[in-house]
């Protein structure tokens, strides 16, 4: 139940053989590497291939977007709980490692086509706009776009009310020029204007200011009729080139799976580049790196070491025990658990692990708070229809085991209860019984349930009220118990356990004389009330006393003693009257099915005592409102017991003892993107 801290090692190597123990880090997933500070600089040669990776992945990048935007996949209902990654072994992914080069040329055809259709795509937007402004002026052949020397032309469109305006403007602002109407559109004139090159800018100024100028990229030539045609037919061209790159896109010459796995590799070993920051020179030929690993795996990894260089050095290396990653190891069963350990963050090195006792109270909790065996049936099916799919997201699989293991207790608490779909086996009456239960009875299932129920919650509530009240103290006392074996590895056991150790005798101590005074421990016990009262409030006397020790006057350590004991003492109520939830919970899910399973009864009831086909459609509308009902209750009910029994560990149990603020060992791996290596 501890929390391992993770060892600080050095490994020094020769110069040459660094992408060696890298690639052996990554790949056997050994640690985790300390990043320095100030980065080592990369040697040209490995700057140089740094760069060449950076050069391919932006290609596979680039391919993989196109490919995605010509094979669109719907996301299917499943898509958030399934890990759509491609599963490899280490032999395919040194198989794509060989193949990169021609994967590589195949992407980059993608790439080259996907550009040109982007470039085509511009100039059929530029040609459009030329087609559209020469459109209406077609007709005119006058050819003013061909490069002169010494003057220009400017076309451009005017009102016929302010024509004669402009025209004195330029006839004023420019010398020489020519000014000509060349067509008319609606009410618009075209007007030509042939000026001297070094004018054009003032001309244009006034041009602007009242008129339209018709402007065109400066790459046409000839009148508007070739401009317009030629752009016509560069235009039908280009659709026609657009449609062949398309349809070879979409065919595609490499499959998304190999341009996928090999951005993975690509990235991987782009990492291992960047790890190279990491080491520290030396000597000319040695330089070393450090990170923190597993203790279990120390020996492995000087092994290997050795057998990558002979001249290798493997040390441990004195760290901050509290500042070190850490690494929760749990049986697998119980290793789900942890992502519900994990809410509160991961535990500091050293202290207590609280998955073990989560895996058991919390379990036991789940199915006391749902009680509803019909439920557990469900959830037990779908969650393990889950289980067996090796496609589930790990984050995922957790929360199913738990709530599979857990529904295991609800099936056996619901069984004990009398509660399936809201029927109580104890309470079925033959005699009144609907046809759909008399088919139960008959076939024996009924008597089945009703030896295996062995009390009927709606007649213990009191009962299981004070059983849920003595699980809560059973809880908070391990919870205070863990504190203290906690704090017996550290520097100031007495200290850092006392609180505990005098919350935990008073709670034994008051609870074992409210046990002699209801005379549960027989009658002898009865005549030592009156002292054990008196030692009782002796040792509240000197819980206070020793509760306000960090204060200097006595009056001070009594008053701050007091402050603390009334509190606790508060605080200890309602936390053991909290657990009195998981009754109410469990009559709630229970009550709400019944009333679901009344209400089908009432809809379908009098069709079926028709008789006749009134007998389907009677069961036909039991099925559909007792299924939605019971559906909508399931989840209600589910997330409701998940929320609350797991409120009772976080605020509950774990204020007792738990100290979080651990940070989880992040070993190296390979990039997993896209794919991940079994």
């Amino acid at each position: 139940m501890g929390v391992k801290a993770s060892k600080l090692i050095q490994v020094t190597v020769p110069n040459k053989h660094q992408l060696e123990l890298l690639s052996y880090f990554q790949k056997q997933q050994v640690g985790e590497i300390i990043e320095k500070v100030e980065r080592t600089p990369l040697s040209k040669k490995h700057h140089a291939i740094q760069e060449d990776i950076l050069e391919n992945l932006d290609i596979v990048n680039k391919a993989l977007d196109v490919y995605k935007e010509y094979h669109l996949e719907k996301k299917s209902m499943l898509s958030a709980v399934l890990d759509d990654r491609f599963s490899i072994t280490e032999d395919v992914f040194e198989h794509y490692d060989k193949e990169k080069d021609n994967i590589i040329i195949k992407a980059k055809e993608i790439v080259e086509k996907a550009e040109l259709k982007d470039d085509l795509l511009i100039r059929q937007e530029v040609l459009q706009d030329i087609i559209a402004k020469s459109e209406p002026l077609k007709d005119i052949e006058i050819n003013i776009f061909k490069s002169y020397s010494y003057i220009s032309f400017l076309p451009f469109l005017i009102d016929e009310s302010r024509a004669h305006y402009i025209a004195e403007q330029l006839e004023h602002a420019v010398s020489p020029m020519v000014l000509e109407s060349v067509k008319k559109l609606g009410t618009d004139y075209v007007y030509i204007l042939a000026l001297p090159k070094n004018q054009v800018k003032i001309a244009i100024d006034i041009i602007q200011n009242q008129a339209t100028l018709i402007q065109f990229p400066a790459e046409v030539s000839g009148s508007f009729y070739d401009i317009y045609h030629n752009s016509k037919q560069e235009l039908n061209s280009n659709n026609k080139l657009l449609t062949k790159l398309r349809r070879e896109l979409k065919k595609s010459p490499v499959k998304f799976k190999d341009l996928a796995i090999l951005v993975d590799v690509l990235n991987s070993h782009l990492n291992l580049i960047s790890y190279l920051h990491s080491f520290n020179p030396e000597s000319e030929e040695n330089s070393s790196i450090q990170l923190w690993v597993d203790e279990e795996q120390f020996d492995s990894v000087r092994q290997s070491v050795s057998k990558i260089t002979d001249s290798g050095k493997v040390v441990e290396l004195p760290a901050n025990f509290e500042s070190s990653p850490v690494i929760l190891k749990n049986l697998p069963i119980i290793r789900h658990f942890e992502t519900v350990t994990k809410i509160m963050g991961y535990p500091q090195a050293g202290k207590i692990d609280p998955t073990l006792s989560i895996a058991i109270f919390f379990t036991f909790m789940f199915g006391l708070a749902l009680s509803e065996a019909g439920y557990a049936l469900i959830l037990i099916i779908l969650t393990g229809l889950g289980l067996i799919n090796p496609r589930l997201k790990s984050g995922i699989r957790d929360i199913f085991a738990v709530v599979f293991i857990a529904s295991i207790s609800t099936l056996i608490i619901g069984a004990l209860f009398g509660s399936w779909f809201g029927i109580t086996p104890d309470v079925v009456d033959p005699a009144t019984a609907s046809p759909h239960m008399k088919f139960l009875i008959n076939i024996g299932l009924i008597p089945l349930l009703q030896k295996m129920q062995i009390l009927n919650p709606m007649d213990s509530v009191i009962a299981l009220m004070g059983f849920t009240i003595v699980l809560g103290i059973v809880h908070l006392l391990f919870g205070l118990v863990l504190n203290i074996v906690q704090a017996y590895n550290s520097k100031s056991f007495l200290d850092a356990s006392l609180d505990s150790i005098l919350w935990a005798g008073a709670l034994i101590f008051g609870i074992f004389l409210i046990l002699i005074n209801m005379e549960l421990l027989g009658d002898g016990l009865k005549l030592l009330i009156d002292p054990l009262l008196y030692v009782y409030i002796a040792y509240i006397f000197v819980m206070i006393y020793l509760l306000g020790r960090e204060m200097k006057s006595i009056f001070a350590k009594f008053g701050k003693g007091a402050y603390d004991v009334f509190f606790g003492v508060v605080g200890y109520l309602s936390d053991i009257l909290s657990y009195t939830r998981l009754v109410a919970l469990g009559l709630a899910t229970g009550i709400i099915a019944g009333v679901v399973g009344t209400l089908a009864n009432l809809a379908g009831s009098g069709f079926v005592e028709k008789g006749g086909a009134w007998v389907i459609i009677g069961y036909i509308i039991m099925t559909i409102i007792f299924v939605a009902g019971n559906v909508f209750n399931i989840a209600l009910n589910v997330l409701g017991t998940y929320i609350n029994v797991g409120r009772l560990h976080f605020v509950e149990f774990f204020s007792k003892f738990f100290q979080s603020g651990g940070r989880p060992l992040q070993v190296v791996t390979r990039s997993q993107e896209y794919s991940v290596i079994e």
